[in-house]
């Protein structure tokens, strides 16, 4: 289906470029002037259709500037008795493109029992997180609008310490408004005194408000939570007793996490990196990890434990999981054979298809250890990158987290995170089906 709609969303608009060409032909030079603002007003559409928030009025804005200047030059080539037949056309191409690329439409979740309001709840705000989006919302007043404490992450302040002190002064429900590493924090402790936390999509990647099923691109939603939320319990994952939300990378990963350049384009610059990271001065991974039939993985490159499964299938992101309550840990593993490996795992990446790497294994387990030679293991945790003491354990805490979420939120937990390429998704959607 989605392929078909794909198909259809780029045949319509082409055959609205073929007409604008047949109507205006002979003019060369209004077409120079005419095909570029079609194309500006279709691509600034598509994606105005497949953005929340900011982003959407941006892209909405270079539709409009599209629109303008294409109809300015059609009367200019006394051509405007082709704008009704090319407008059905870039309409149903954009329907169809809104079908293709599984756009989010927001439901209101009537079969969720109503969350009574928290009588105390302590919000914990970094306001640099996200490019400074605590500031840009002005989630502060948001929060204290409806009754929430709020608490500034500033440099050098003890979290942890800060947390804790919440809880001792009463506080019931907890939320984080930042990055998924103090997610984590705040979740832990959350987990520990049995409170309901409130994950609050601040920071740049927000993936853990992706797999809950929030806007990342817009924090404020799930601010509803407060008022009209529902609870609902999911797992959490350690890592020799530190809790992670997401994952815990290692090997050439873990490495990647440390570049300046990973937190706006985590793909790109793992495959940016990975001739070096493998090549022929490259350190040996000190790392010792069995398969899921107990024999030993060797010449592993790349380690991932997530916390319950991650789907690998689609371009652009390195998995997204439909629950985090299958009481699981997710396992990746990545092996490089020789040389041509490397250019085999790159291209694999680029077209969403890494399950089919002949290096790639992927299974599932409560427990898992990892154990290295090394006096620490370089680790990247929730994108945050640290070093661990061998032996590495892992383990899954099954609904350990009370999480409140809006009822009124996306229809899916899987959402598709798209950028002016939607062009290229489309095209890959519509010719190799993912």
């Amino acid at each position: 289906m989605k392929r078909l709609a794909a198909l259809g969303a780029l045949l319509a608009a082409v055959i609205a470029i073929i007409l604008v060409v047949v109507g205006v032909a002979g003019d060369l030079w209004r077409l120079l002037f005419l095909i570029p603002a079609q194309i500006v007003l279709v691509l600034g559409a598509w994606s105005a259709l497949v953005h929340t928030g900011a982003r959407r009025w941006i892209y909405a804005a270079v539709a409009v500037i599209g629109l303008g200047a294409f109809v300015a030059v059609l009367v200019w080539a006394d051509a405007l008795r082709w704008l009704i037949p090319v407008a059905v056309l870039l309409a149903v191409s954009l329907a169809l493109a809104r079908v293709a690329l599984g756009v989010q439409s927001y439901s209101h979740h009537a079969e969720e029992a109503v969350a009574a309001p928290p009588r105390h709840a302590v919000m914990f705000m970094n306001p640099k997180s996200g490019g400074g989006k605590v500031g840009q919302y002005d989630l502060v007043e948001l929060a204290e609008s409806l009754g929430a404490e709020v608490q500034l992450i500033v440099p050098g302040c003890d979290l942890v310490q800060m947390v804790n002190d919440a809880v001792a002064a009463g506080a019931d429900m907890l939320g984080a408004a930042g990055g998924d590493g103090t997610q984590a924090i705040v979740a832990q402790i959350a987990s520990e005194h049995d409170i309901e936390f409130l994950c609050i999509p601040a920071g740049t990647r927000n993936h853990f408000a992706l797999d809950l099923g929030l806007d990342r691109e817009d924090p404020r939603p799930a601010f509803d939570a407060i008022t009209d939320g529902s609870t609902h319990t999911i797992d959490l994952a350690y890592v020799n007793g530190r809790v992670f939300v997401n994952n815990v990378s290692l090997g050439a990963y873990a490495k990647v996490v440390q570049e300046d350049s990973y937190r706006d384009a985590k793909v790109a610059t793992f495959l940016q990196q990975l001739p070096e990271l493998t090549g022929p001065e490259a350190e040996p991974l000190d790392i010792g990890i069995a398969g899921p039939d107990g024999a030993a993985i060797e010449d592993v490159l790349v380690v991932l434990v997530s916390n319950n499964r991650y789907s690998f299938e689609g371009p652009g992101e390195f998995g997204v999981r439909s629950s985090i309550s299958d009481g699981v840990l997710g396992v990746v593993t990545i092996s490089l054979g020789g040389a041509t490996d490397v250019g085999k795992l790159v291209a694999r990446a680029q077209v969403g298809k890494l399950g089919d790497f002949e290096g790639w294994r992927e299974w599932e387990t409560p427990t898992l250890t990892v154990t290295s030679g090394a006096a620490g293991v370089e680790a990247g945790i929730d994108g945050e990158a640290l070093v661990l003491d061998p032996p590495l354990e892992f383990t899954v805490s099954p609904g350990a987290l009370k999480v409140r979420l809006p009822r009124s939120r996306p229809d899916r937990s899987l959402q598709t995170r798209l950028n002016l390429s939607t062009f290229g998704r489309l095209t890959r959607l519509a010719f190799t089906g993912g």
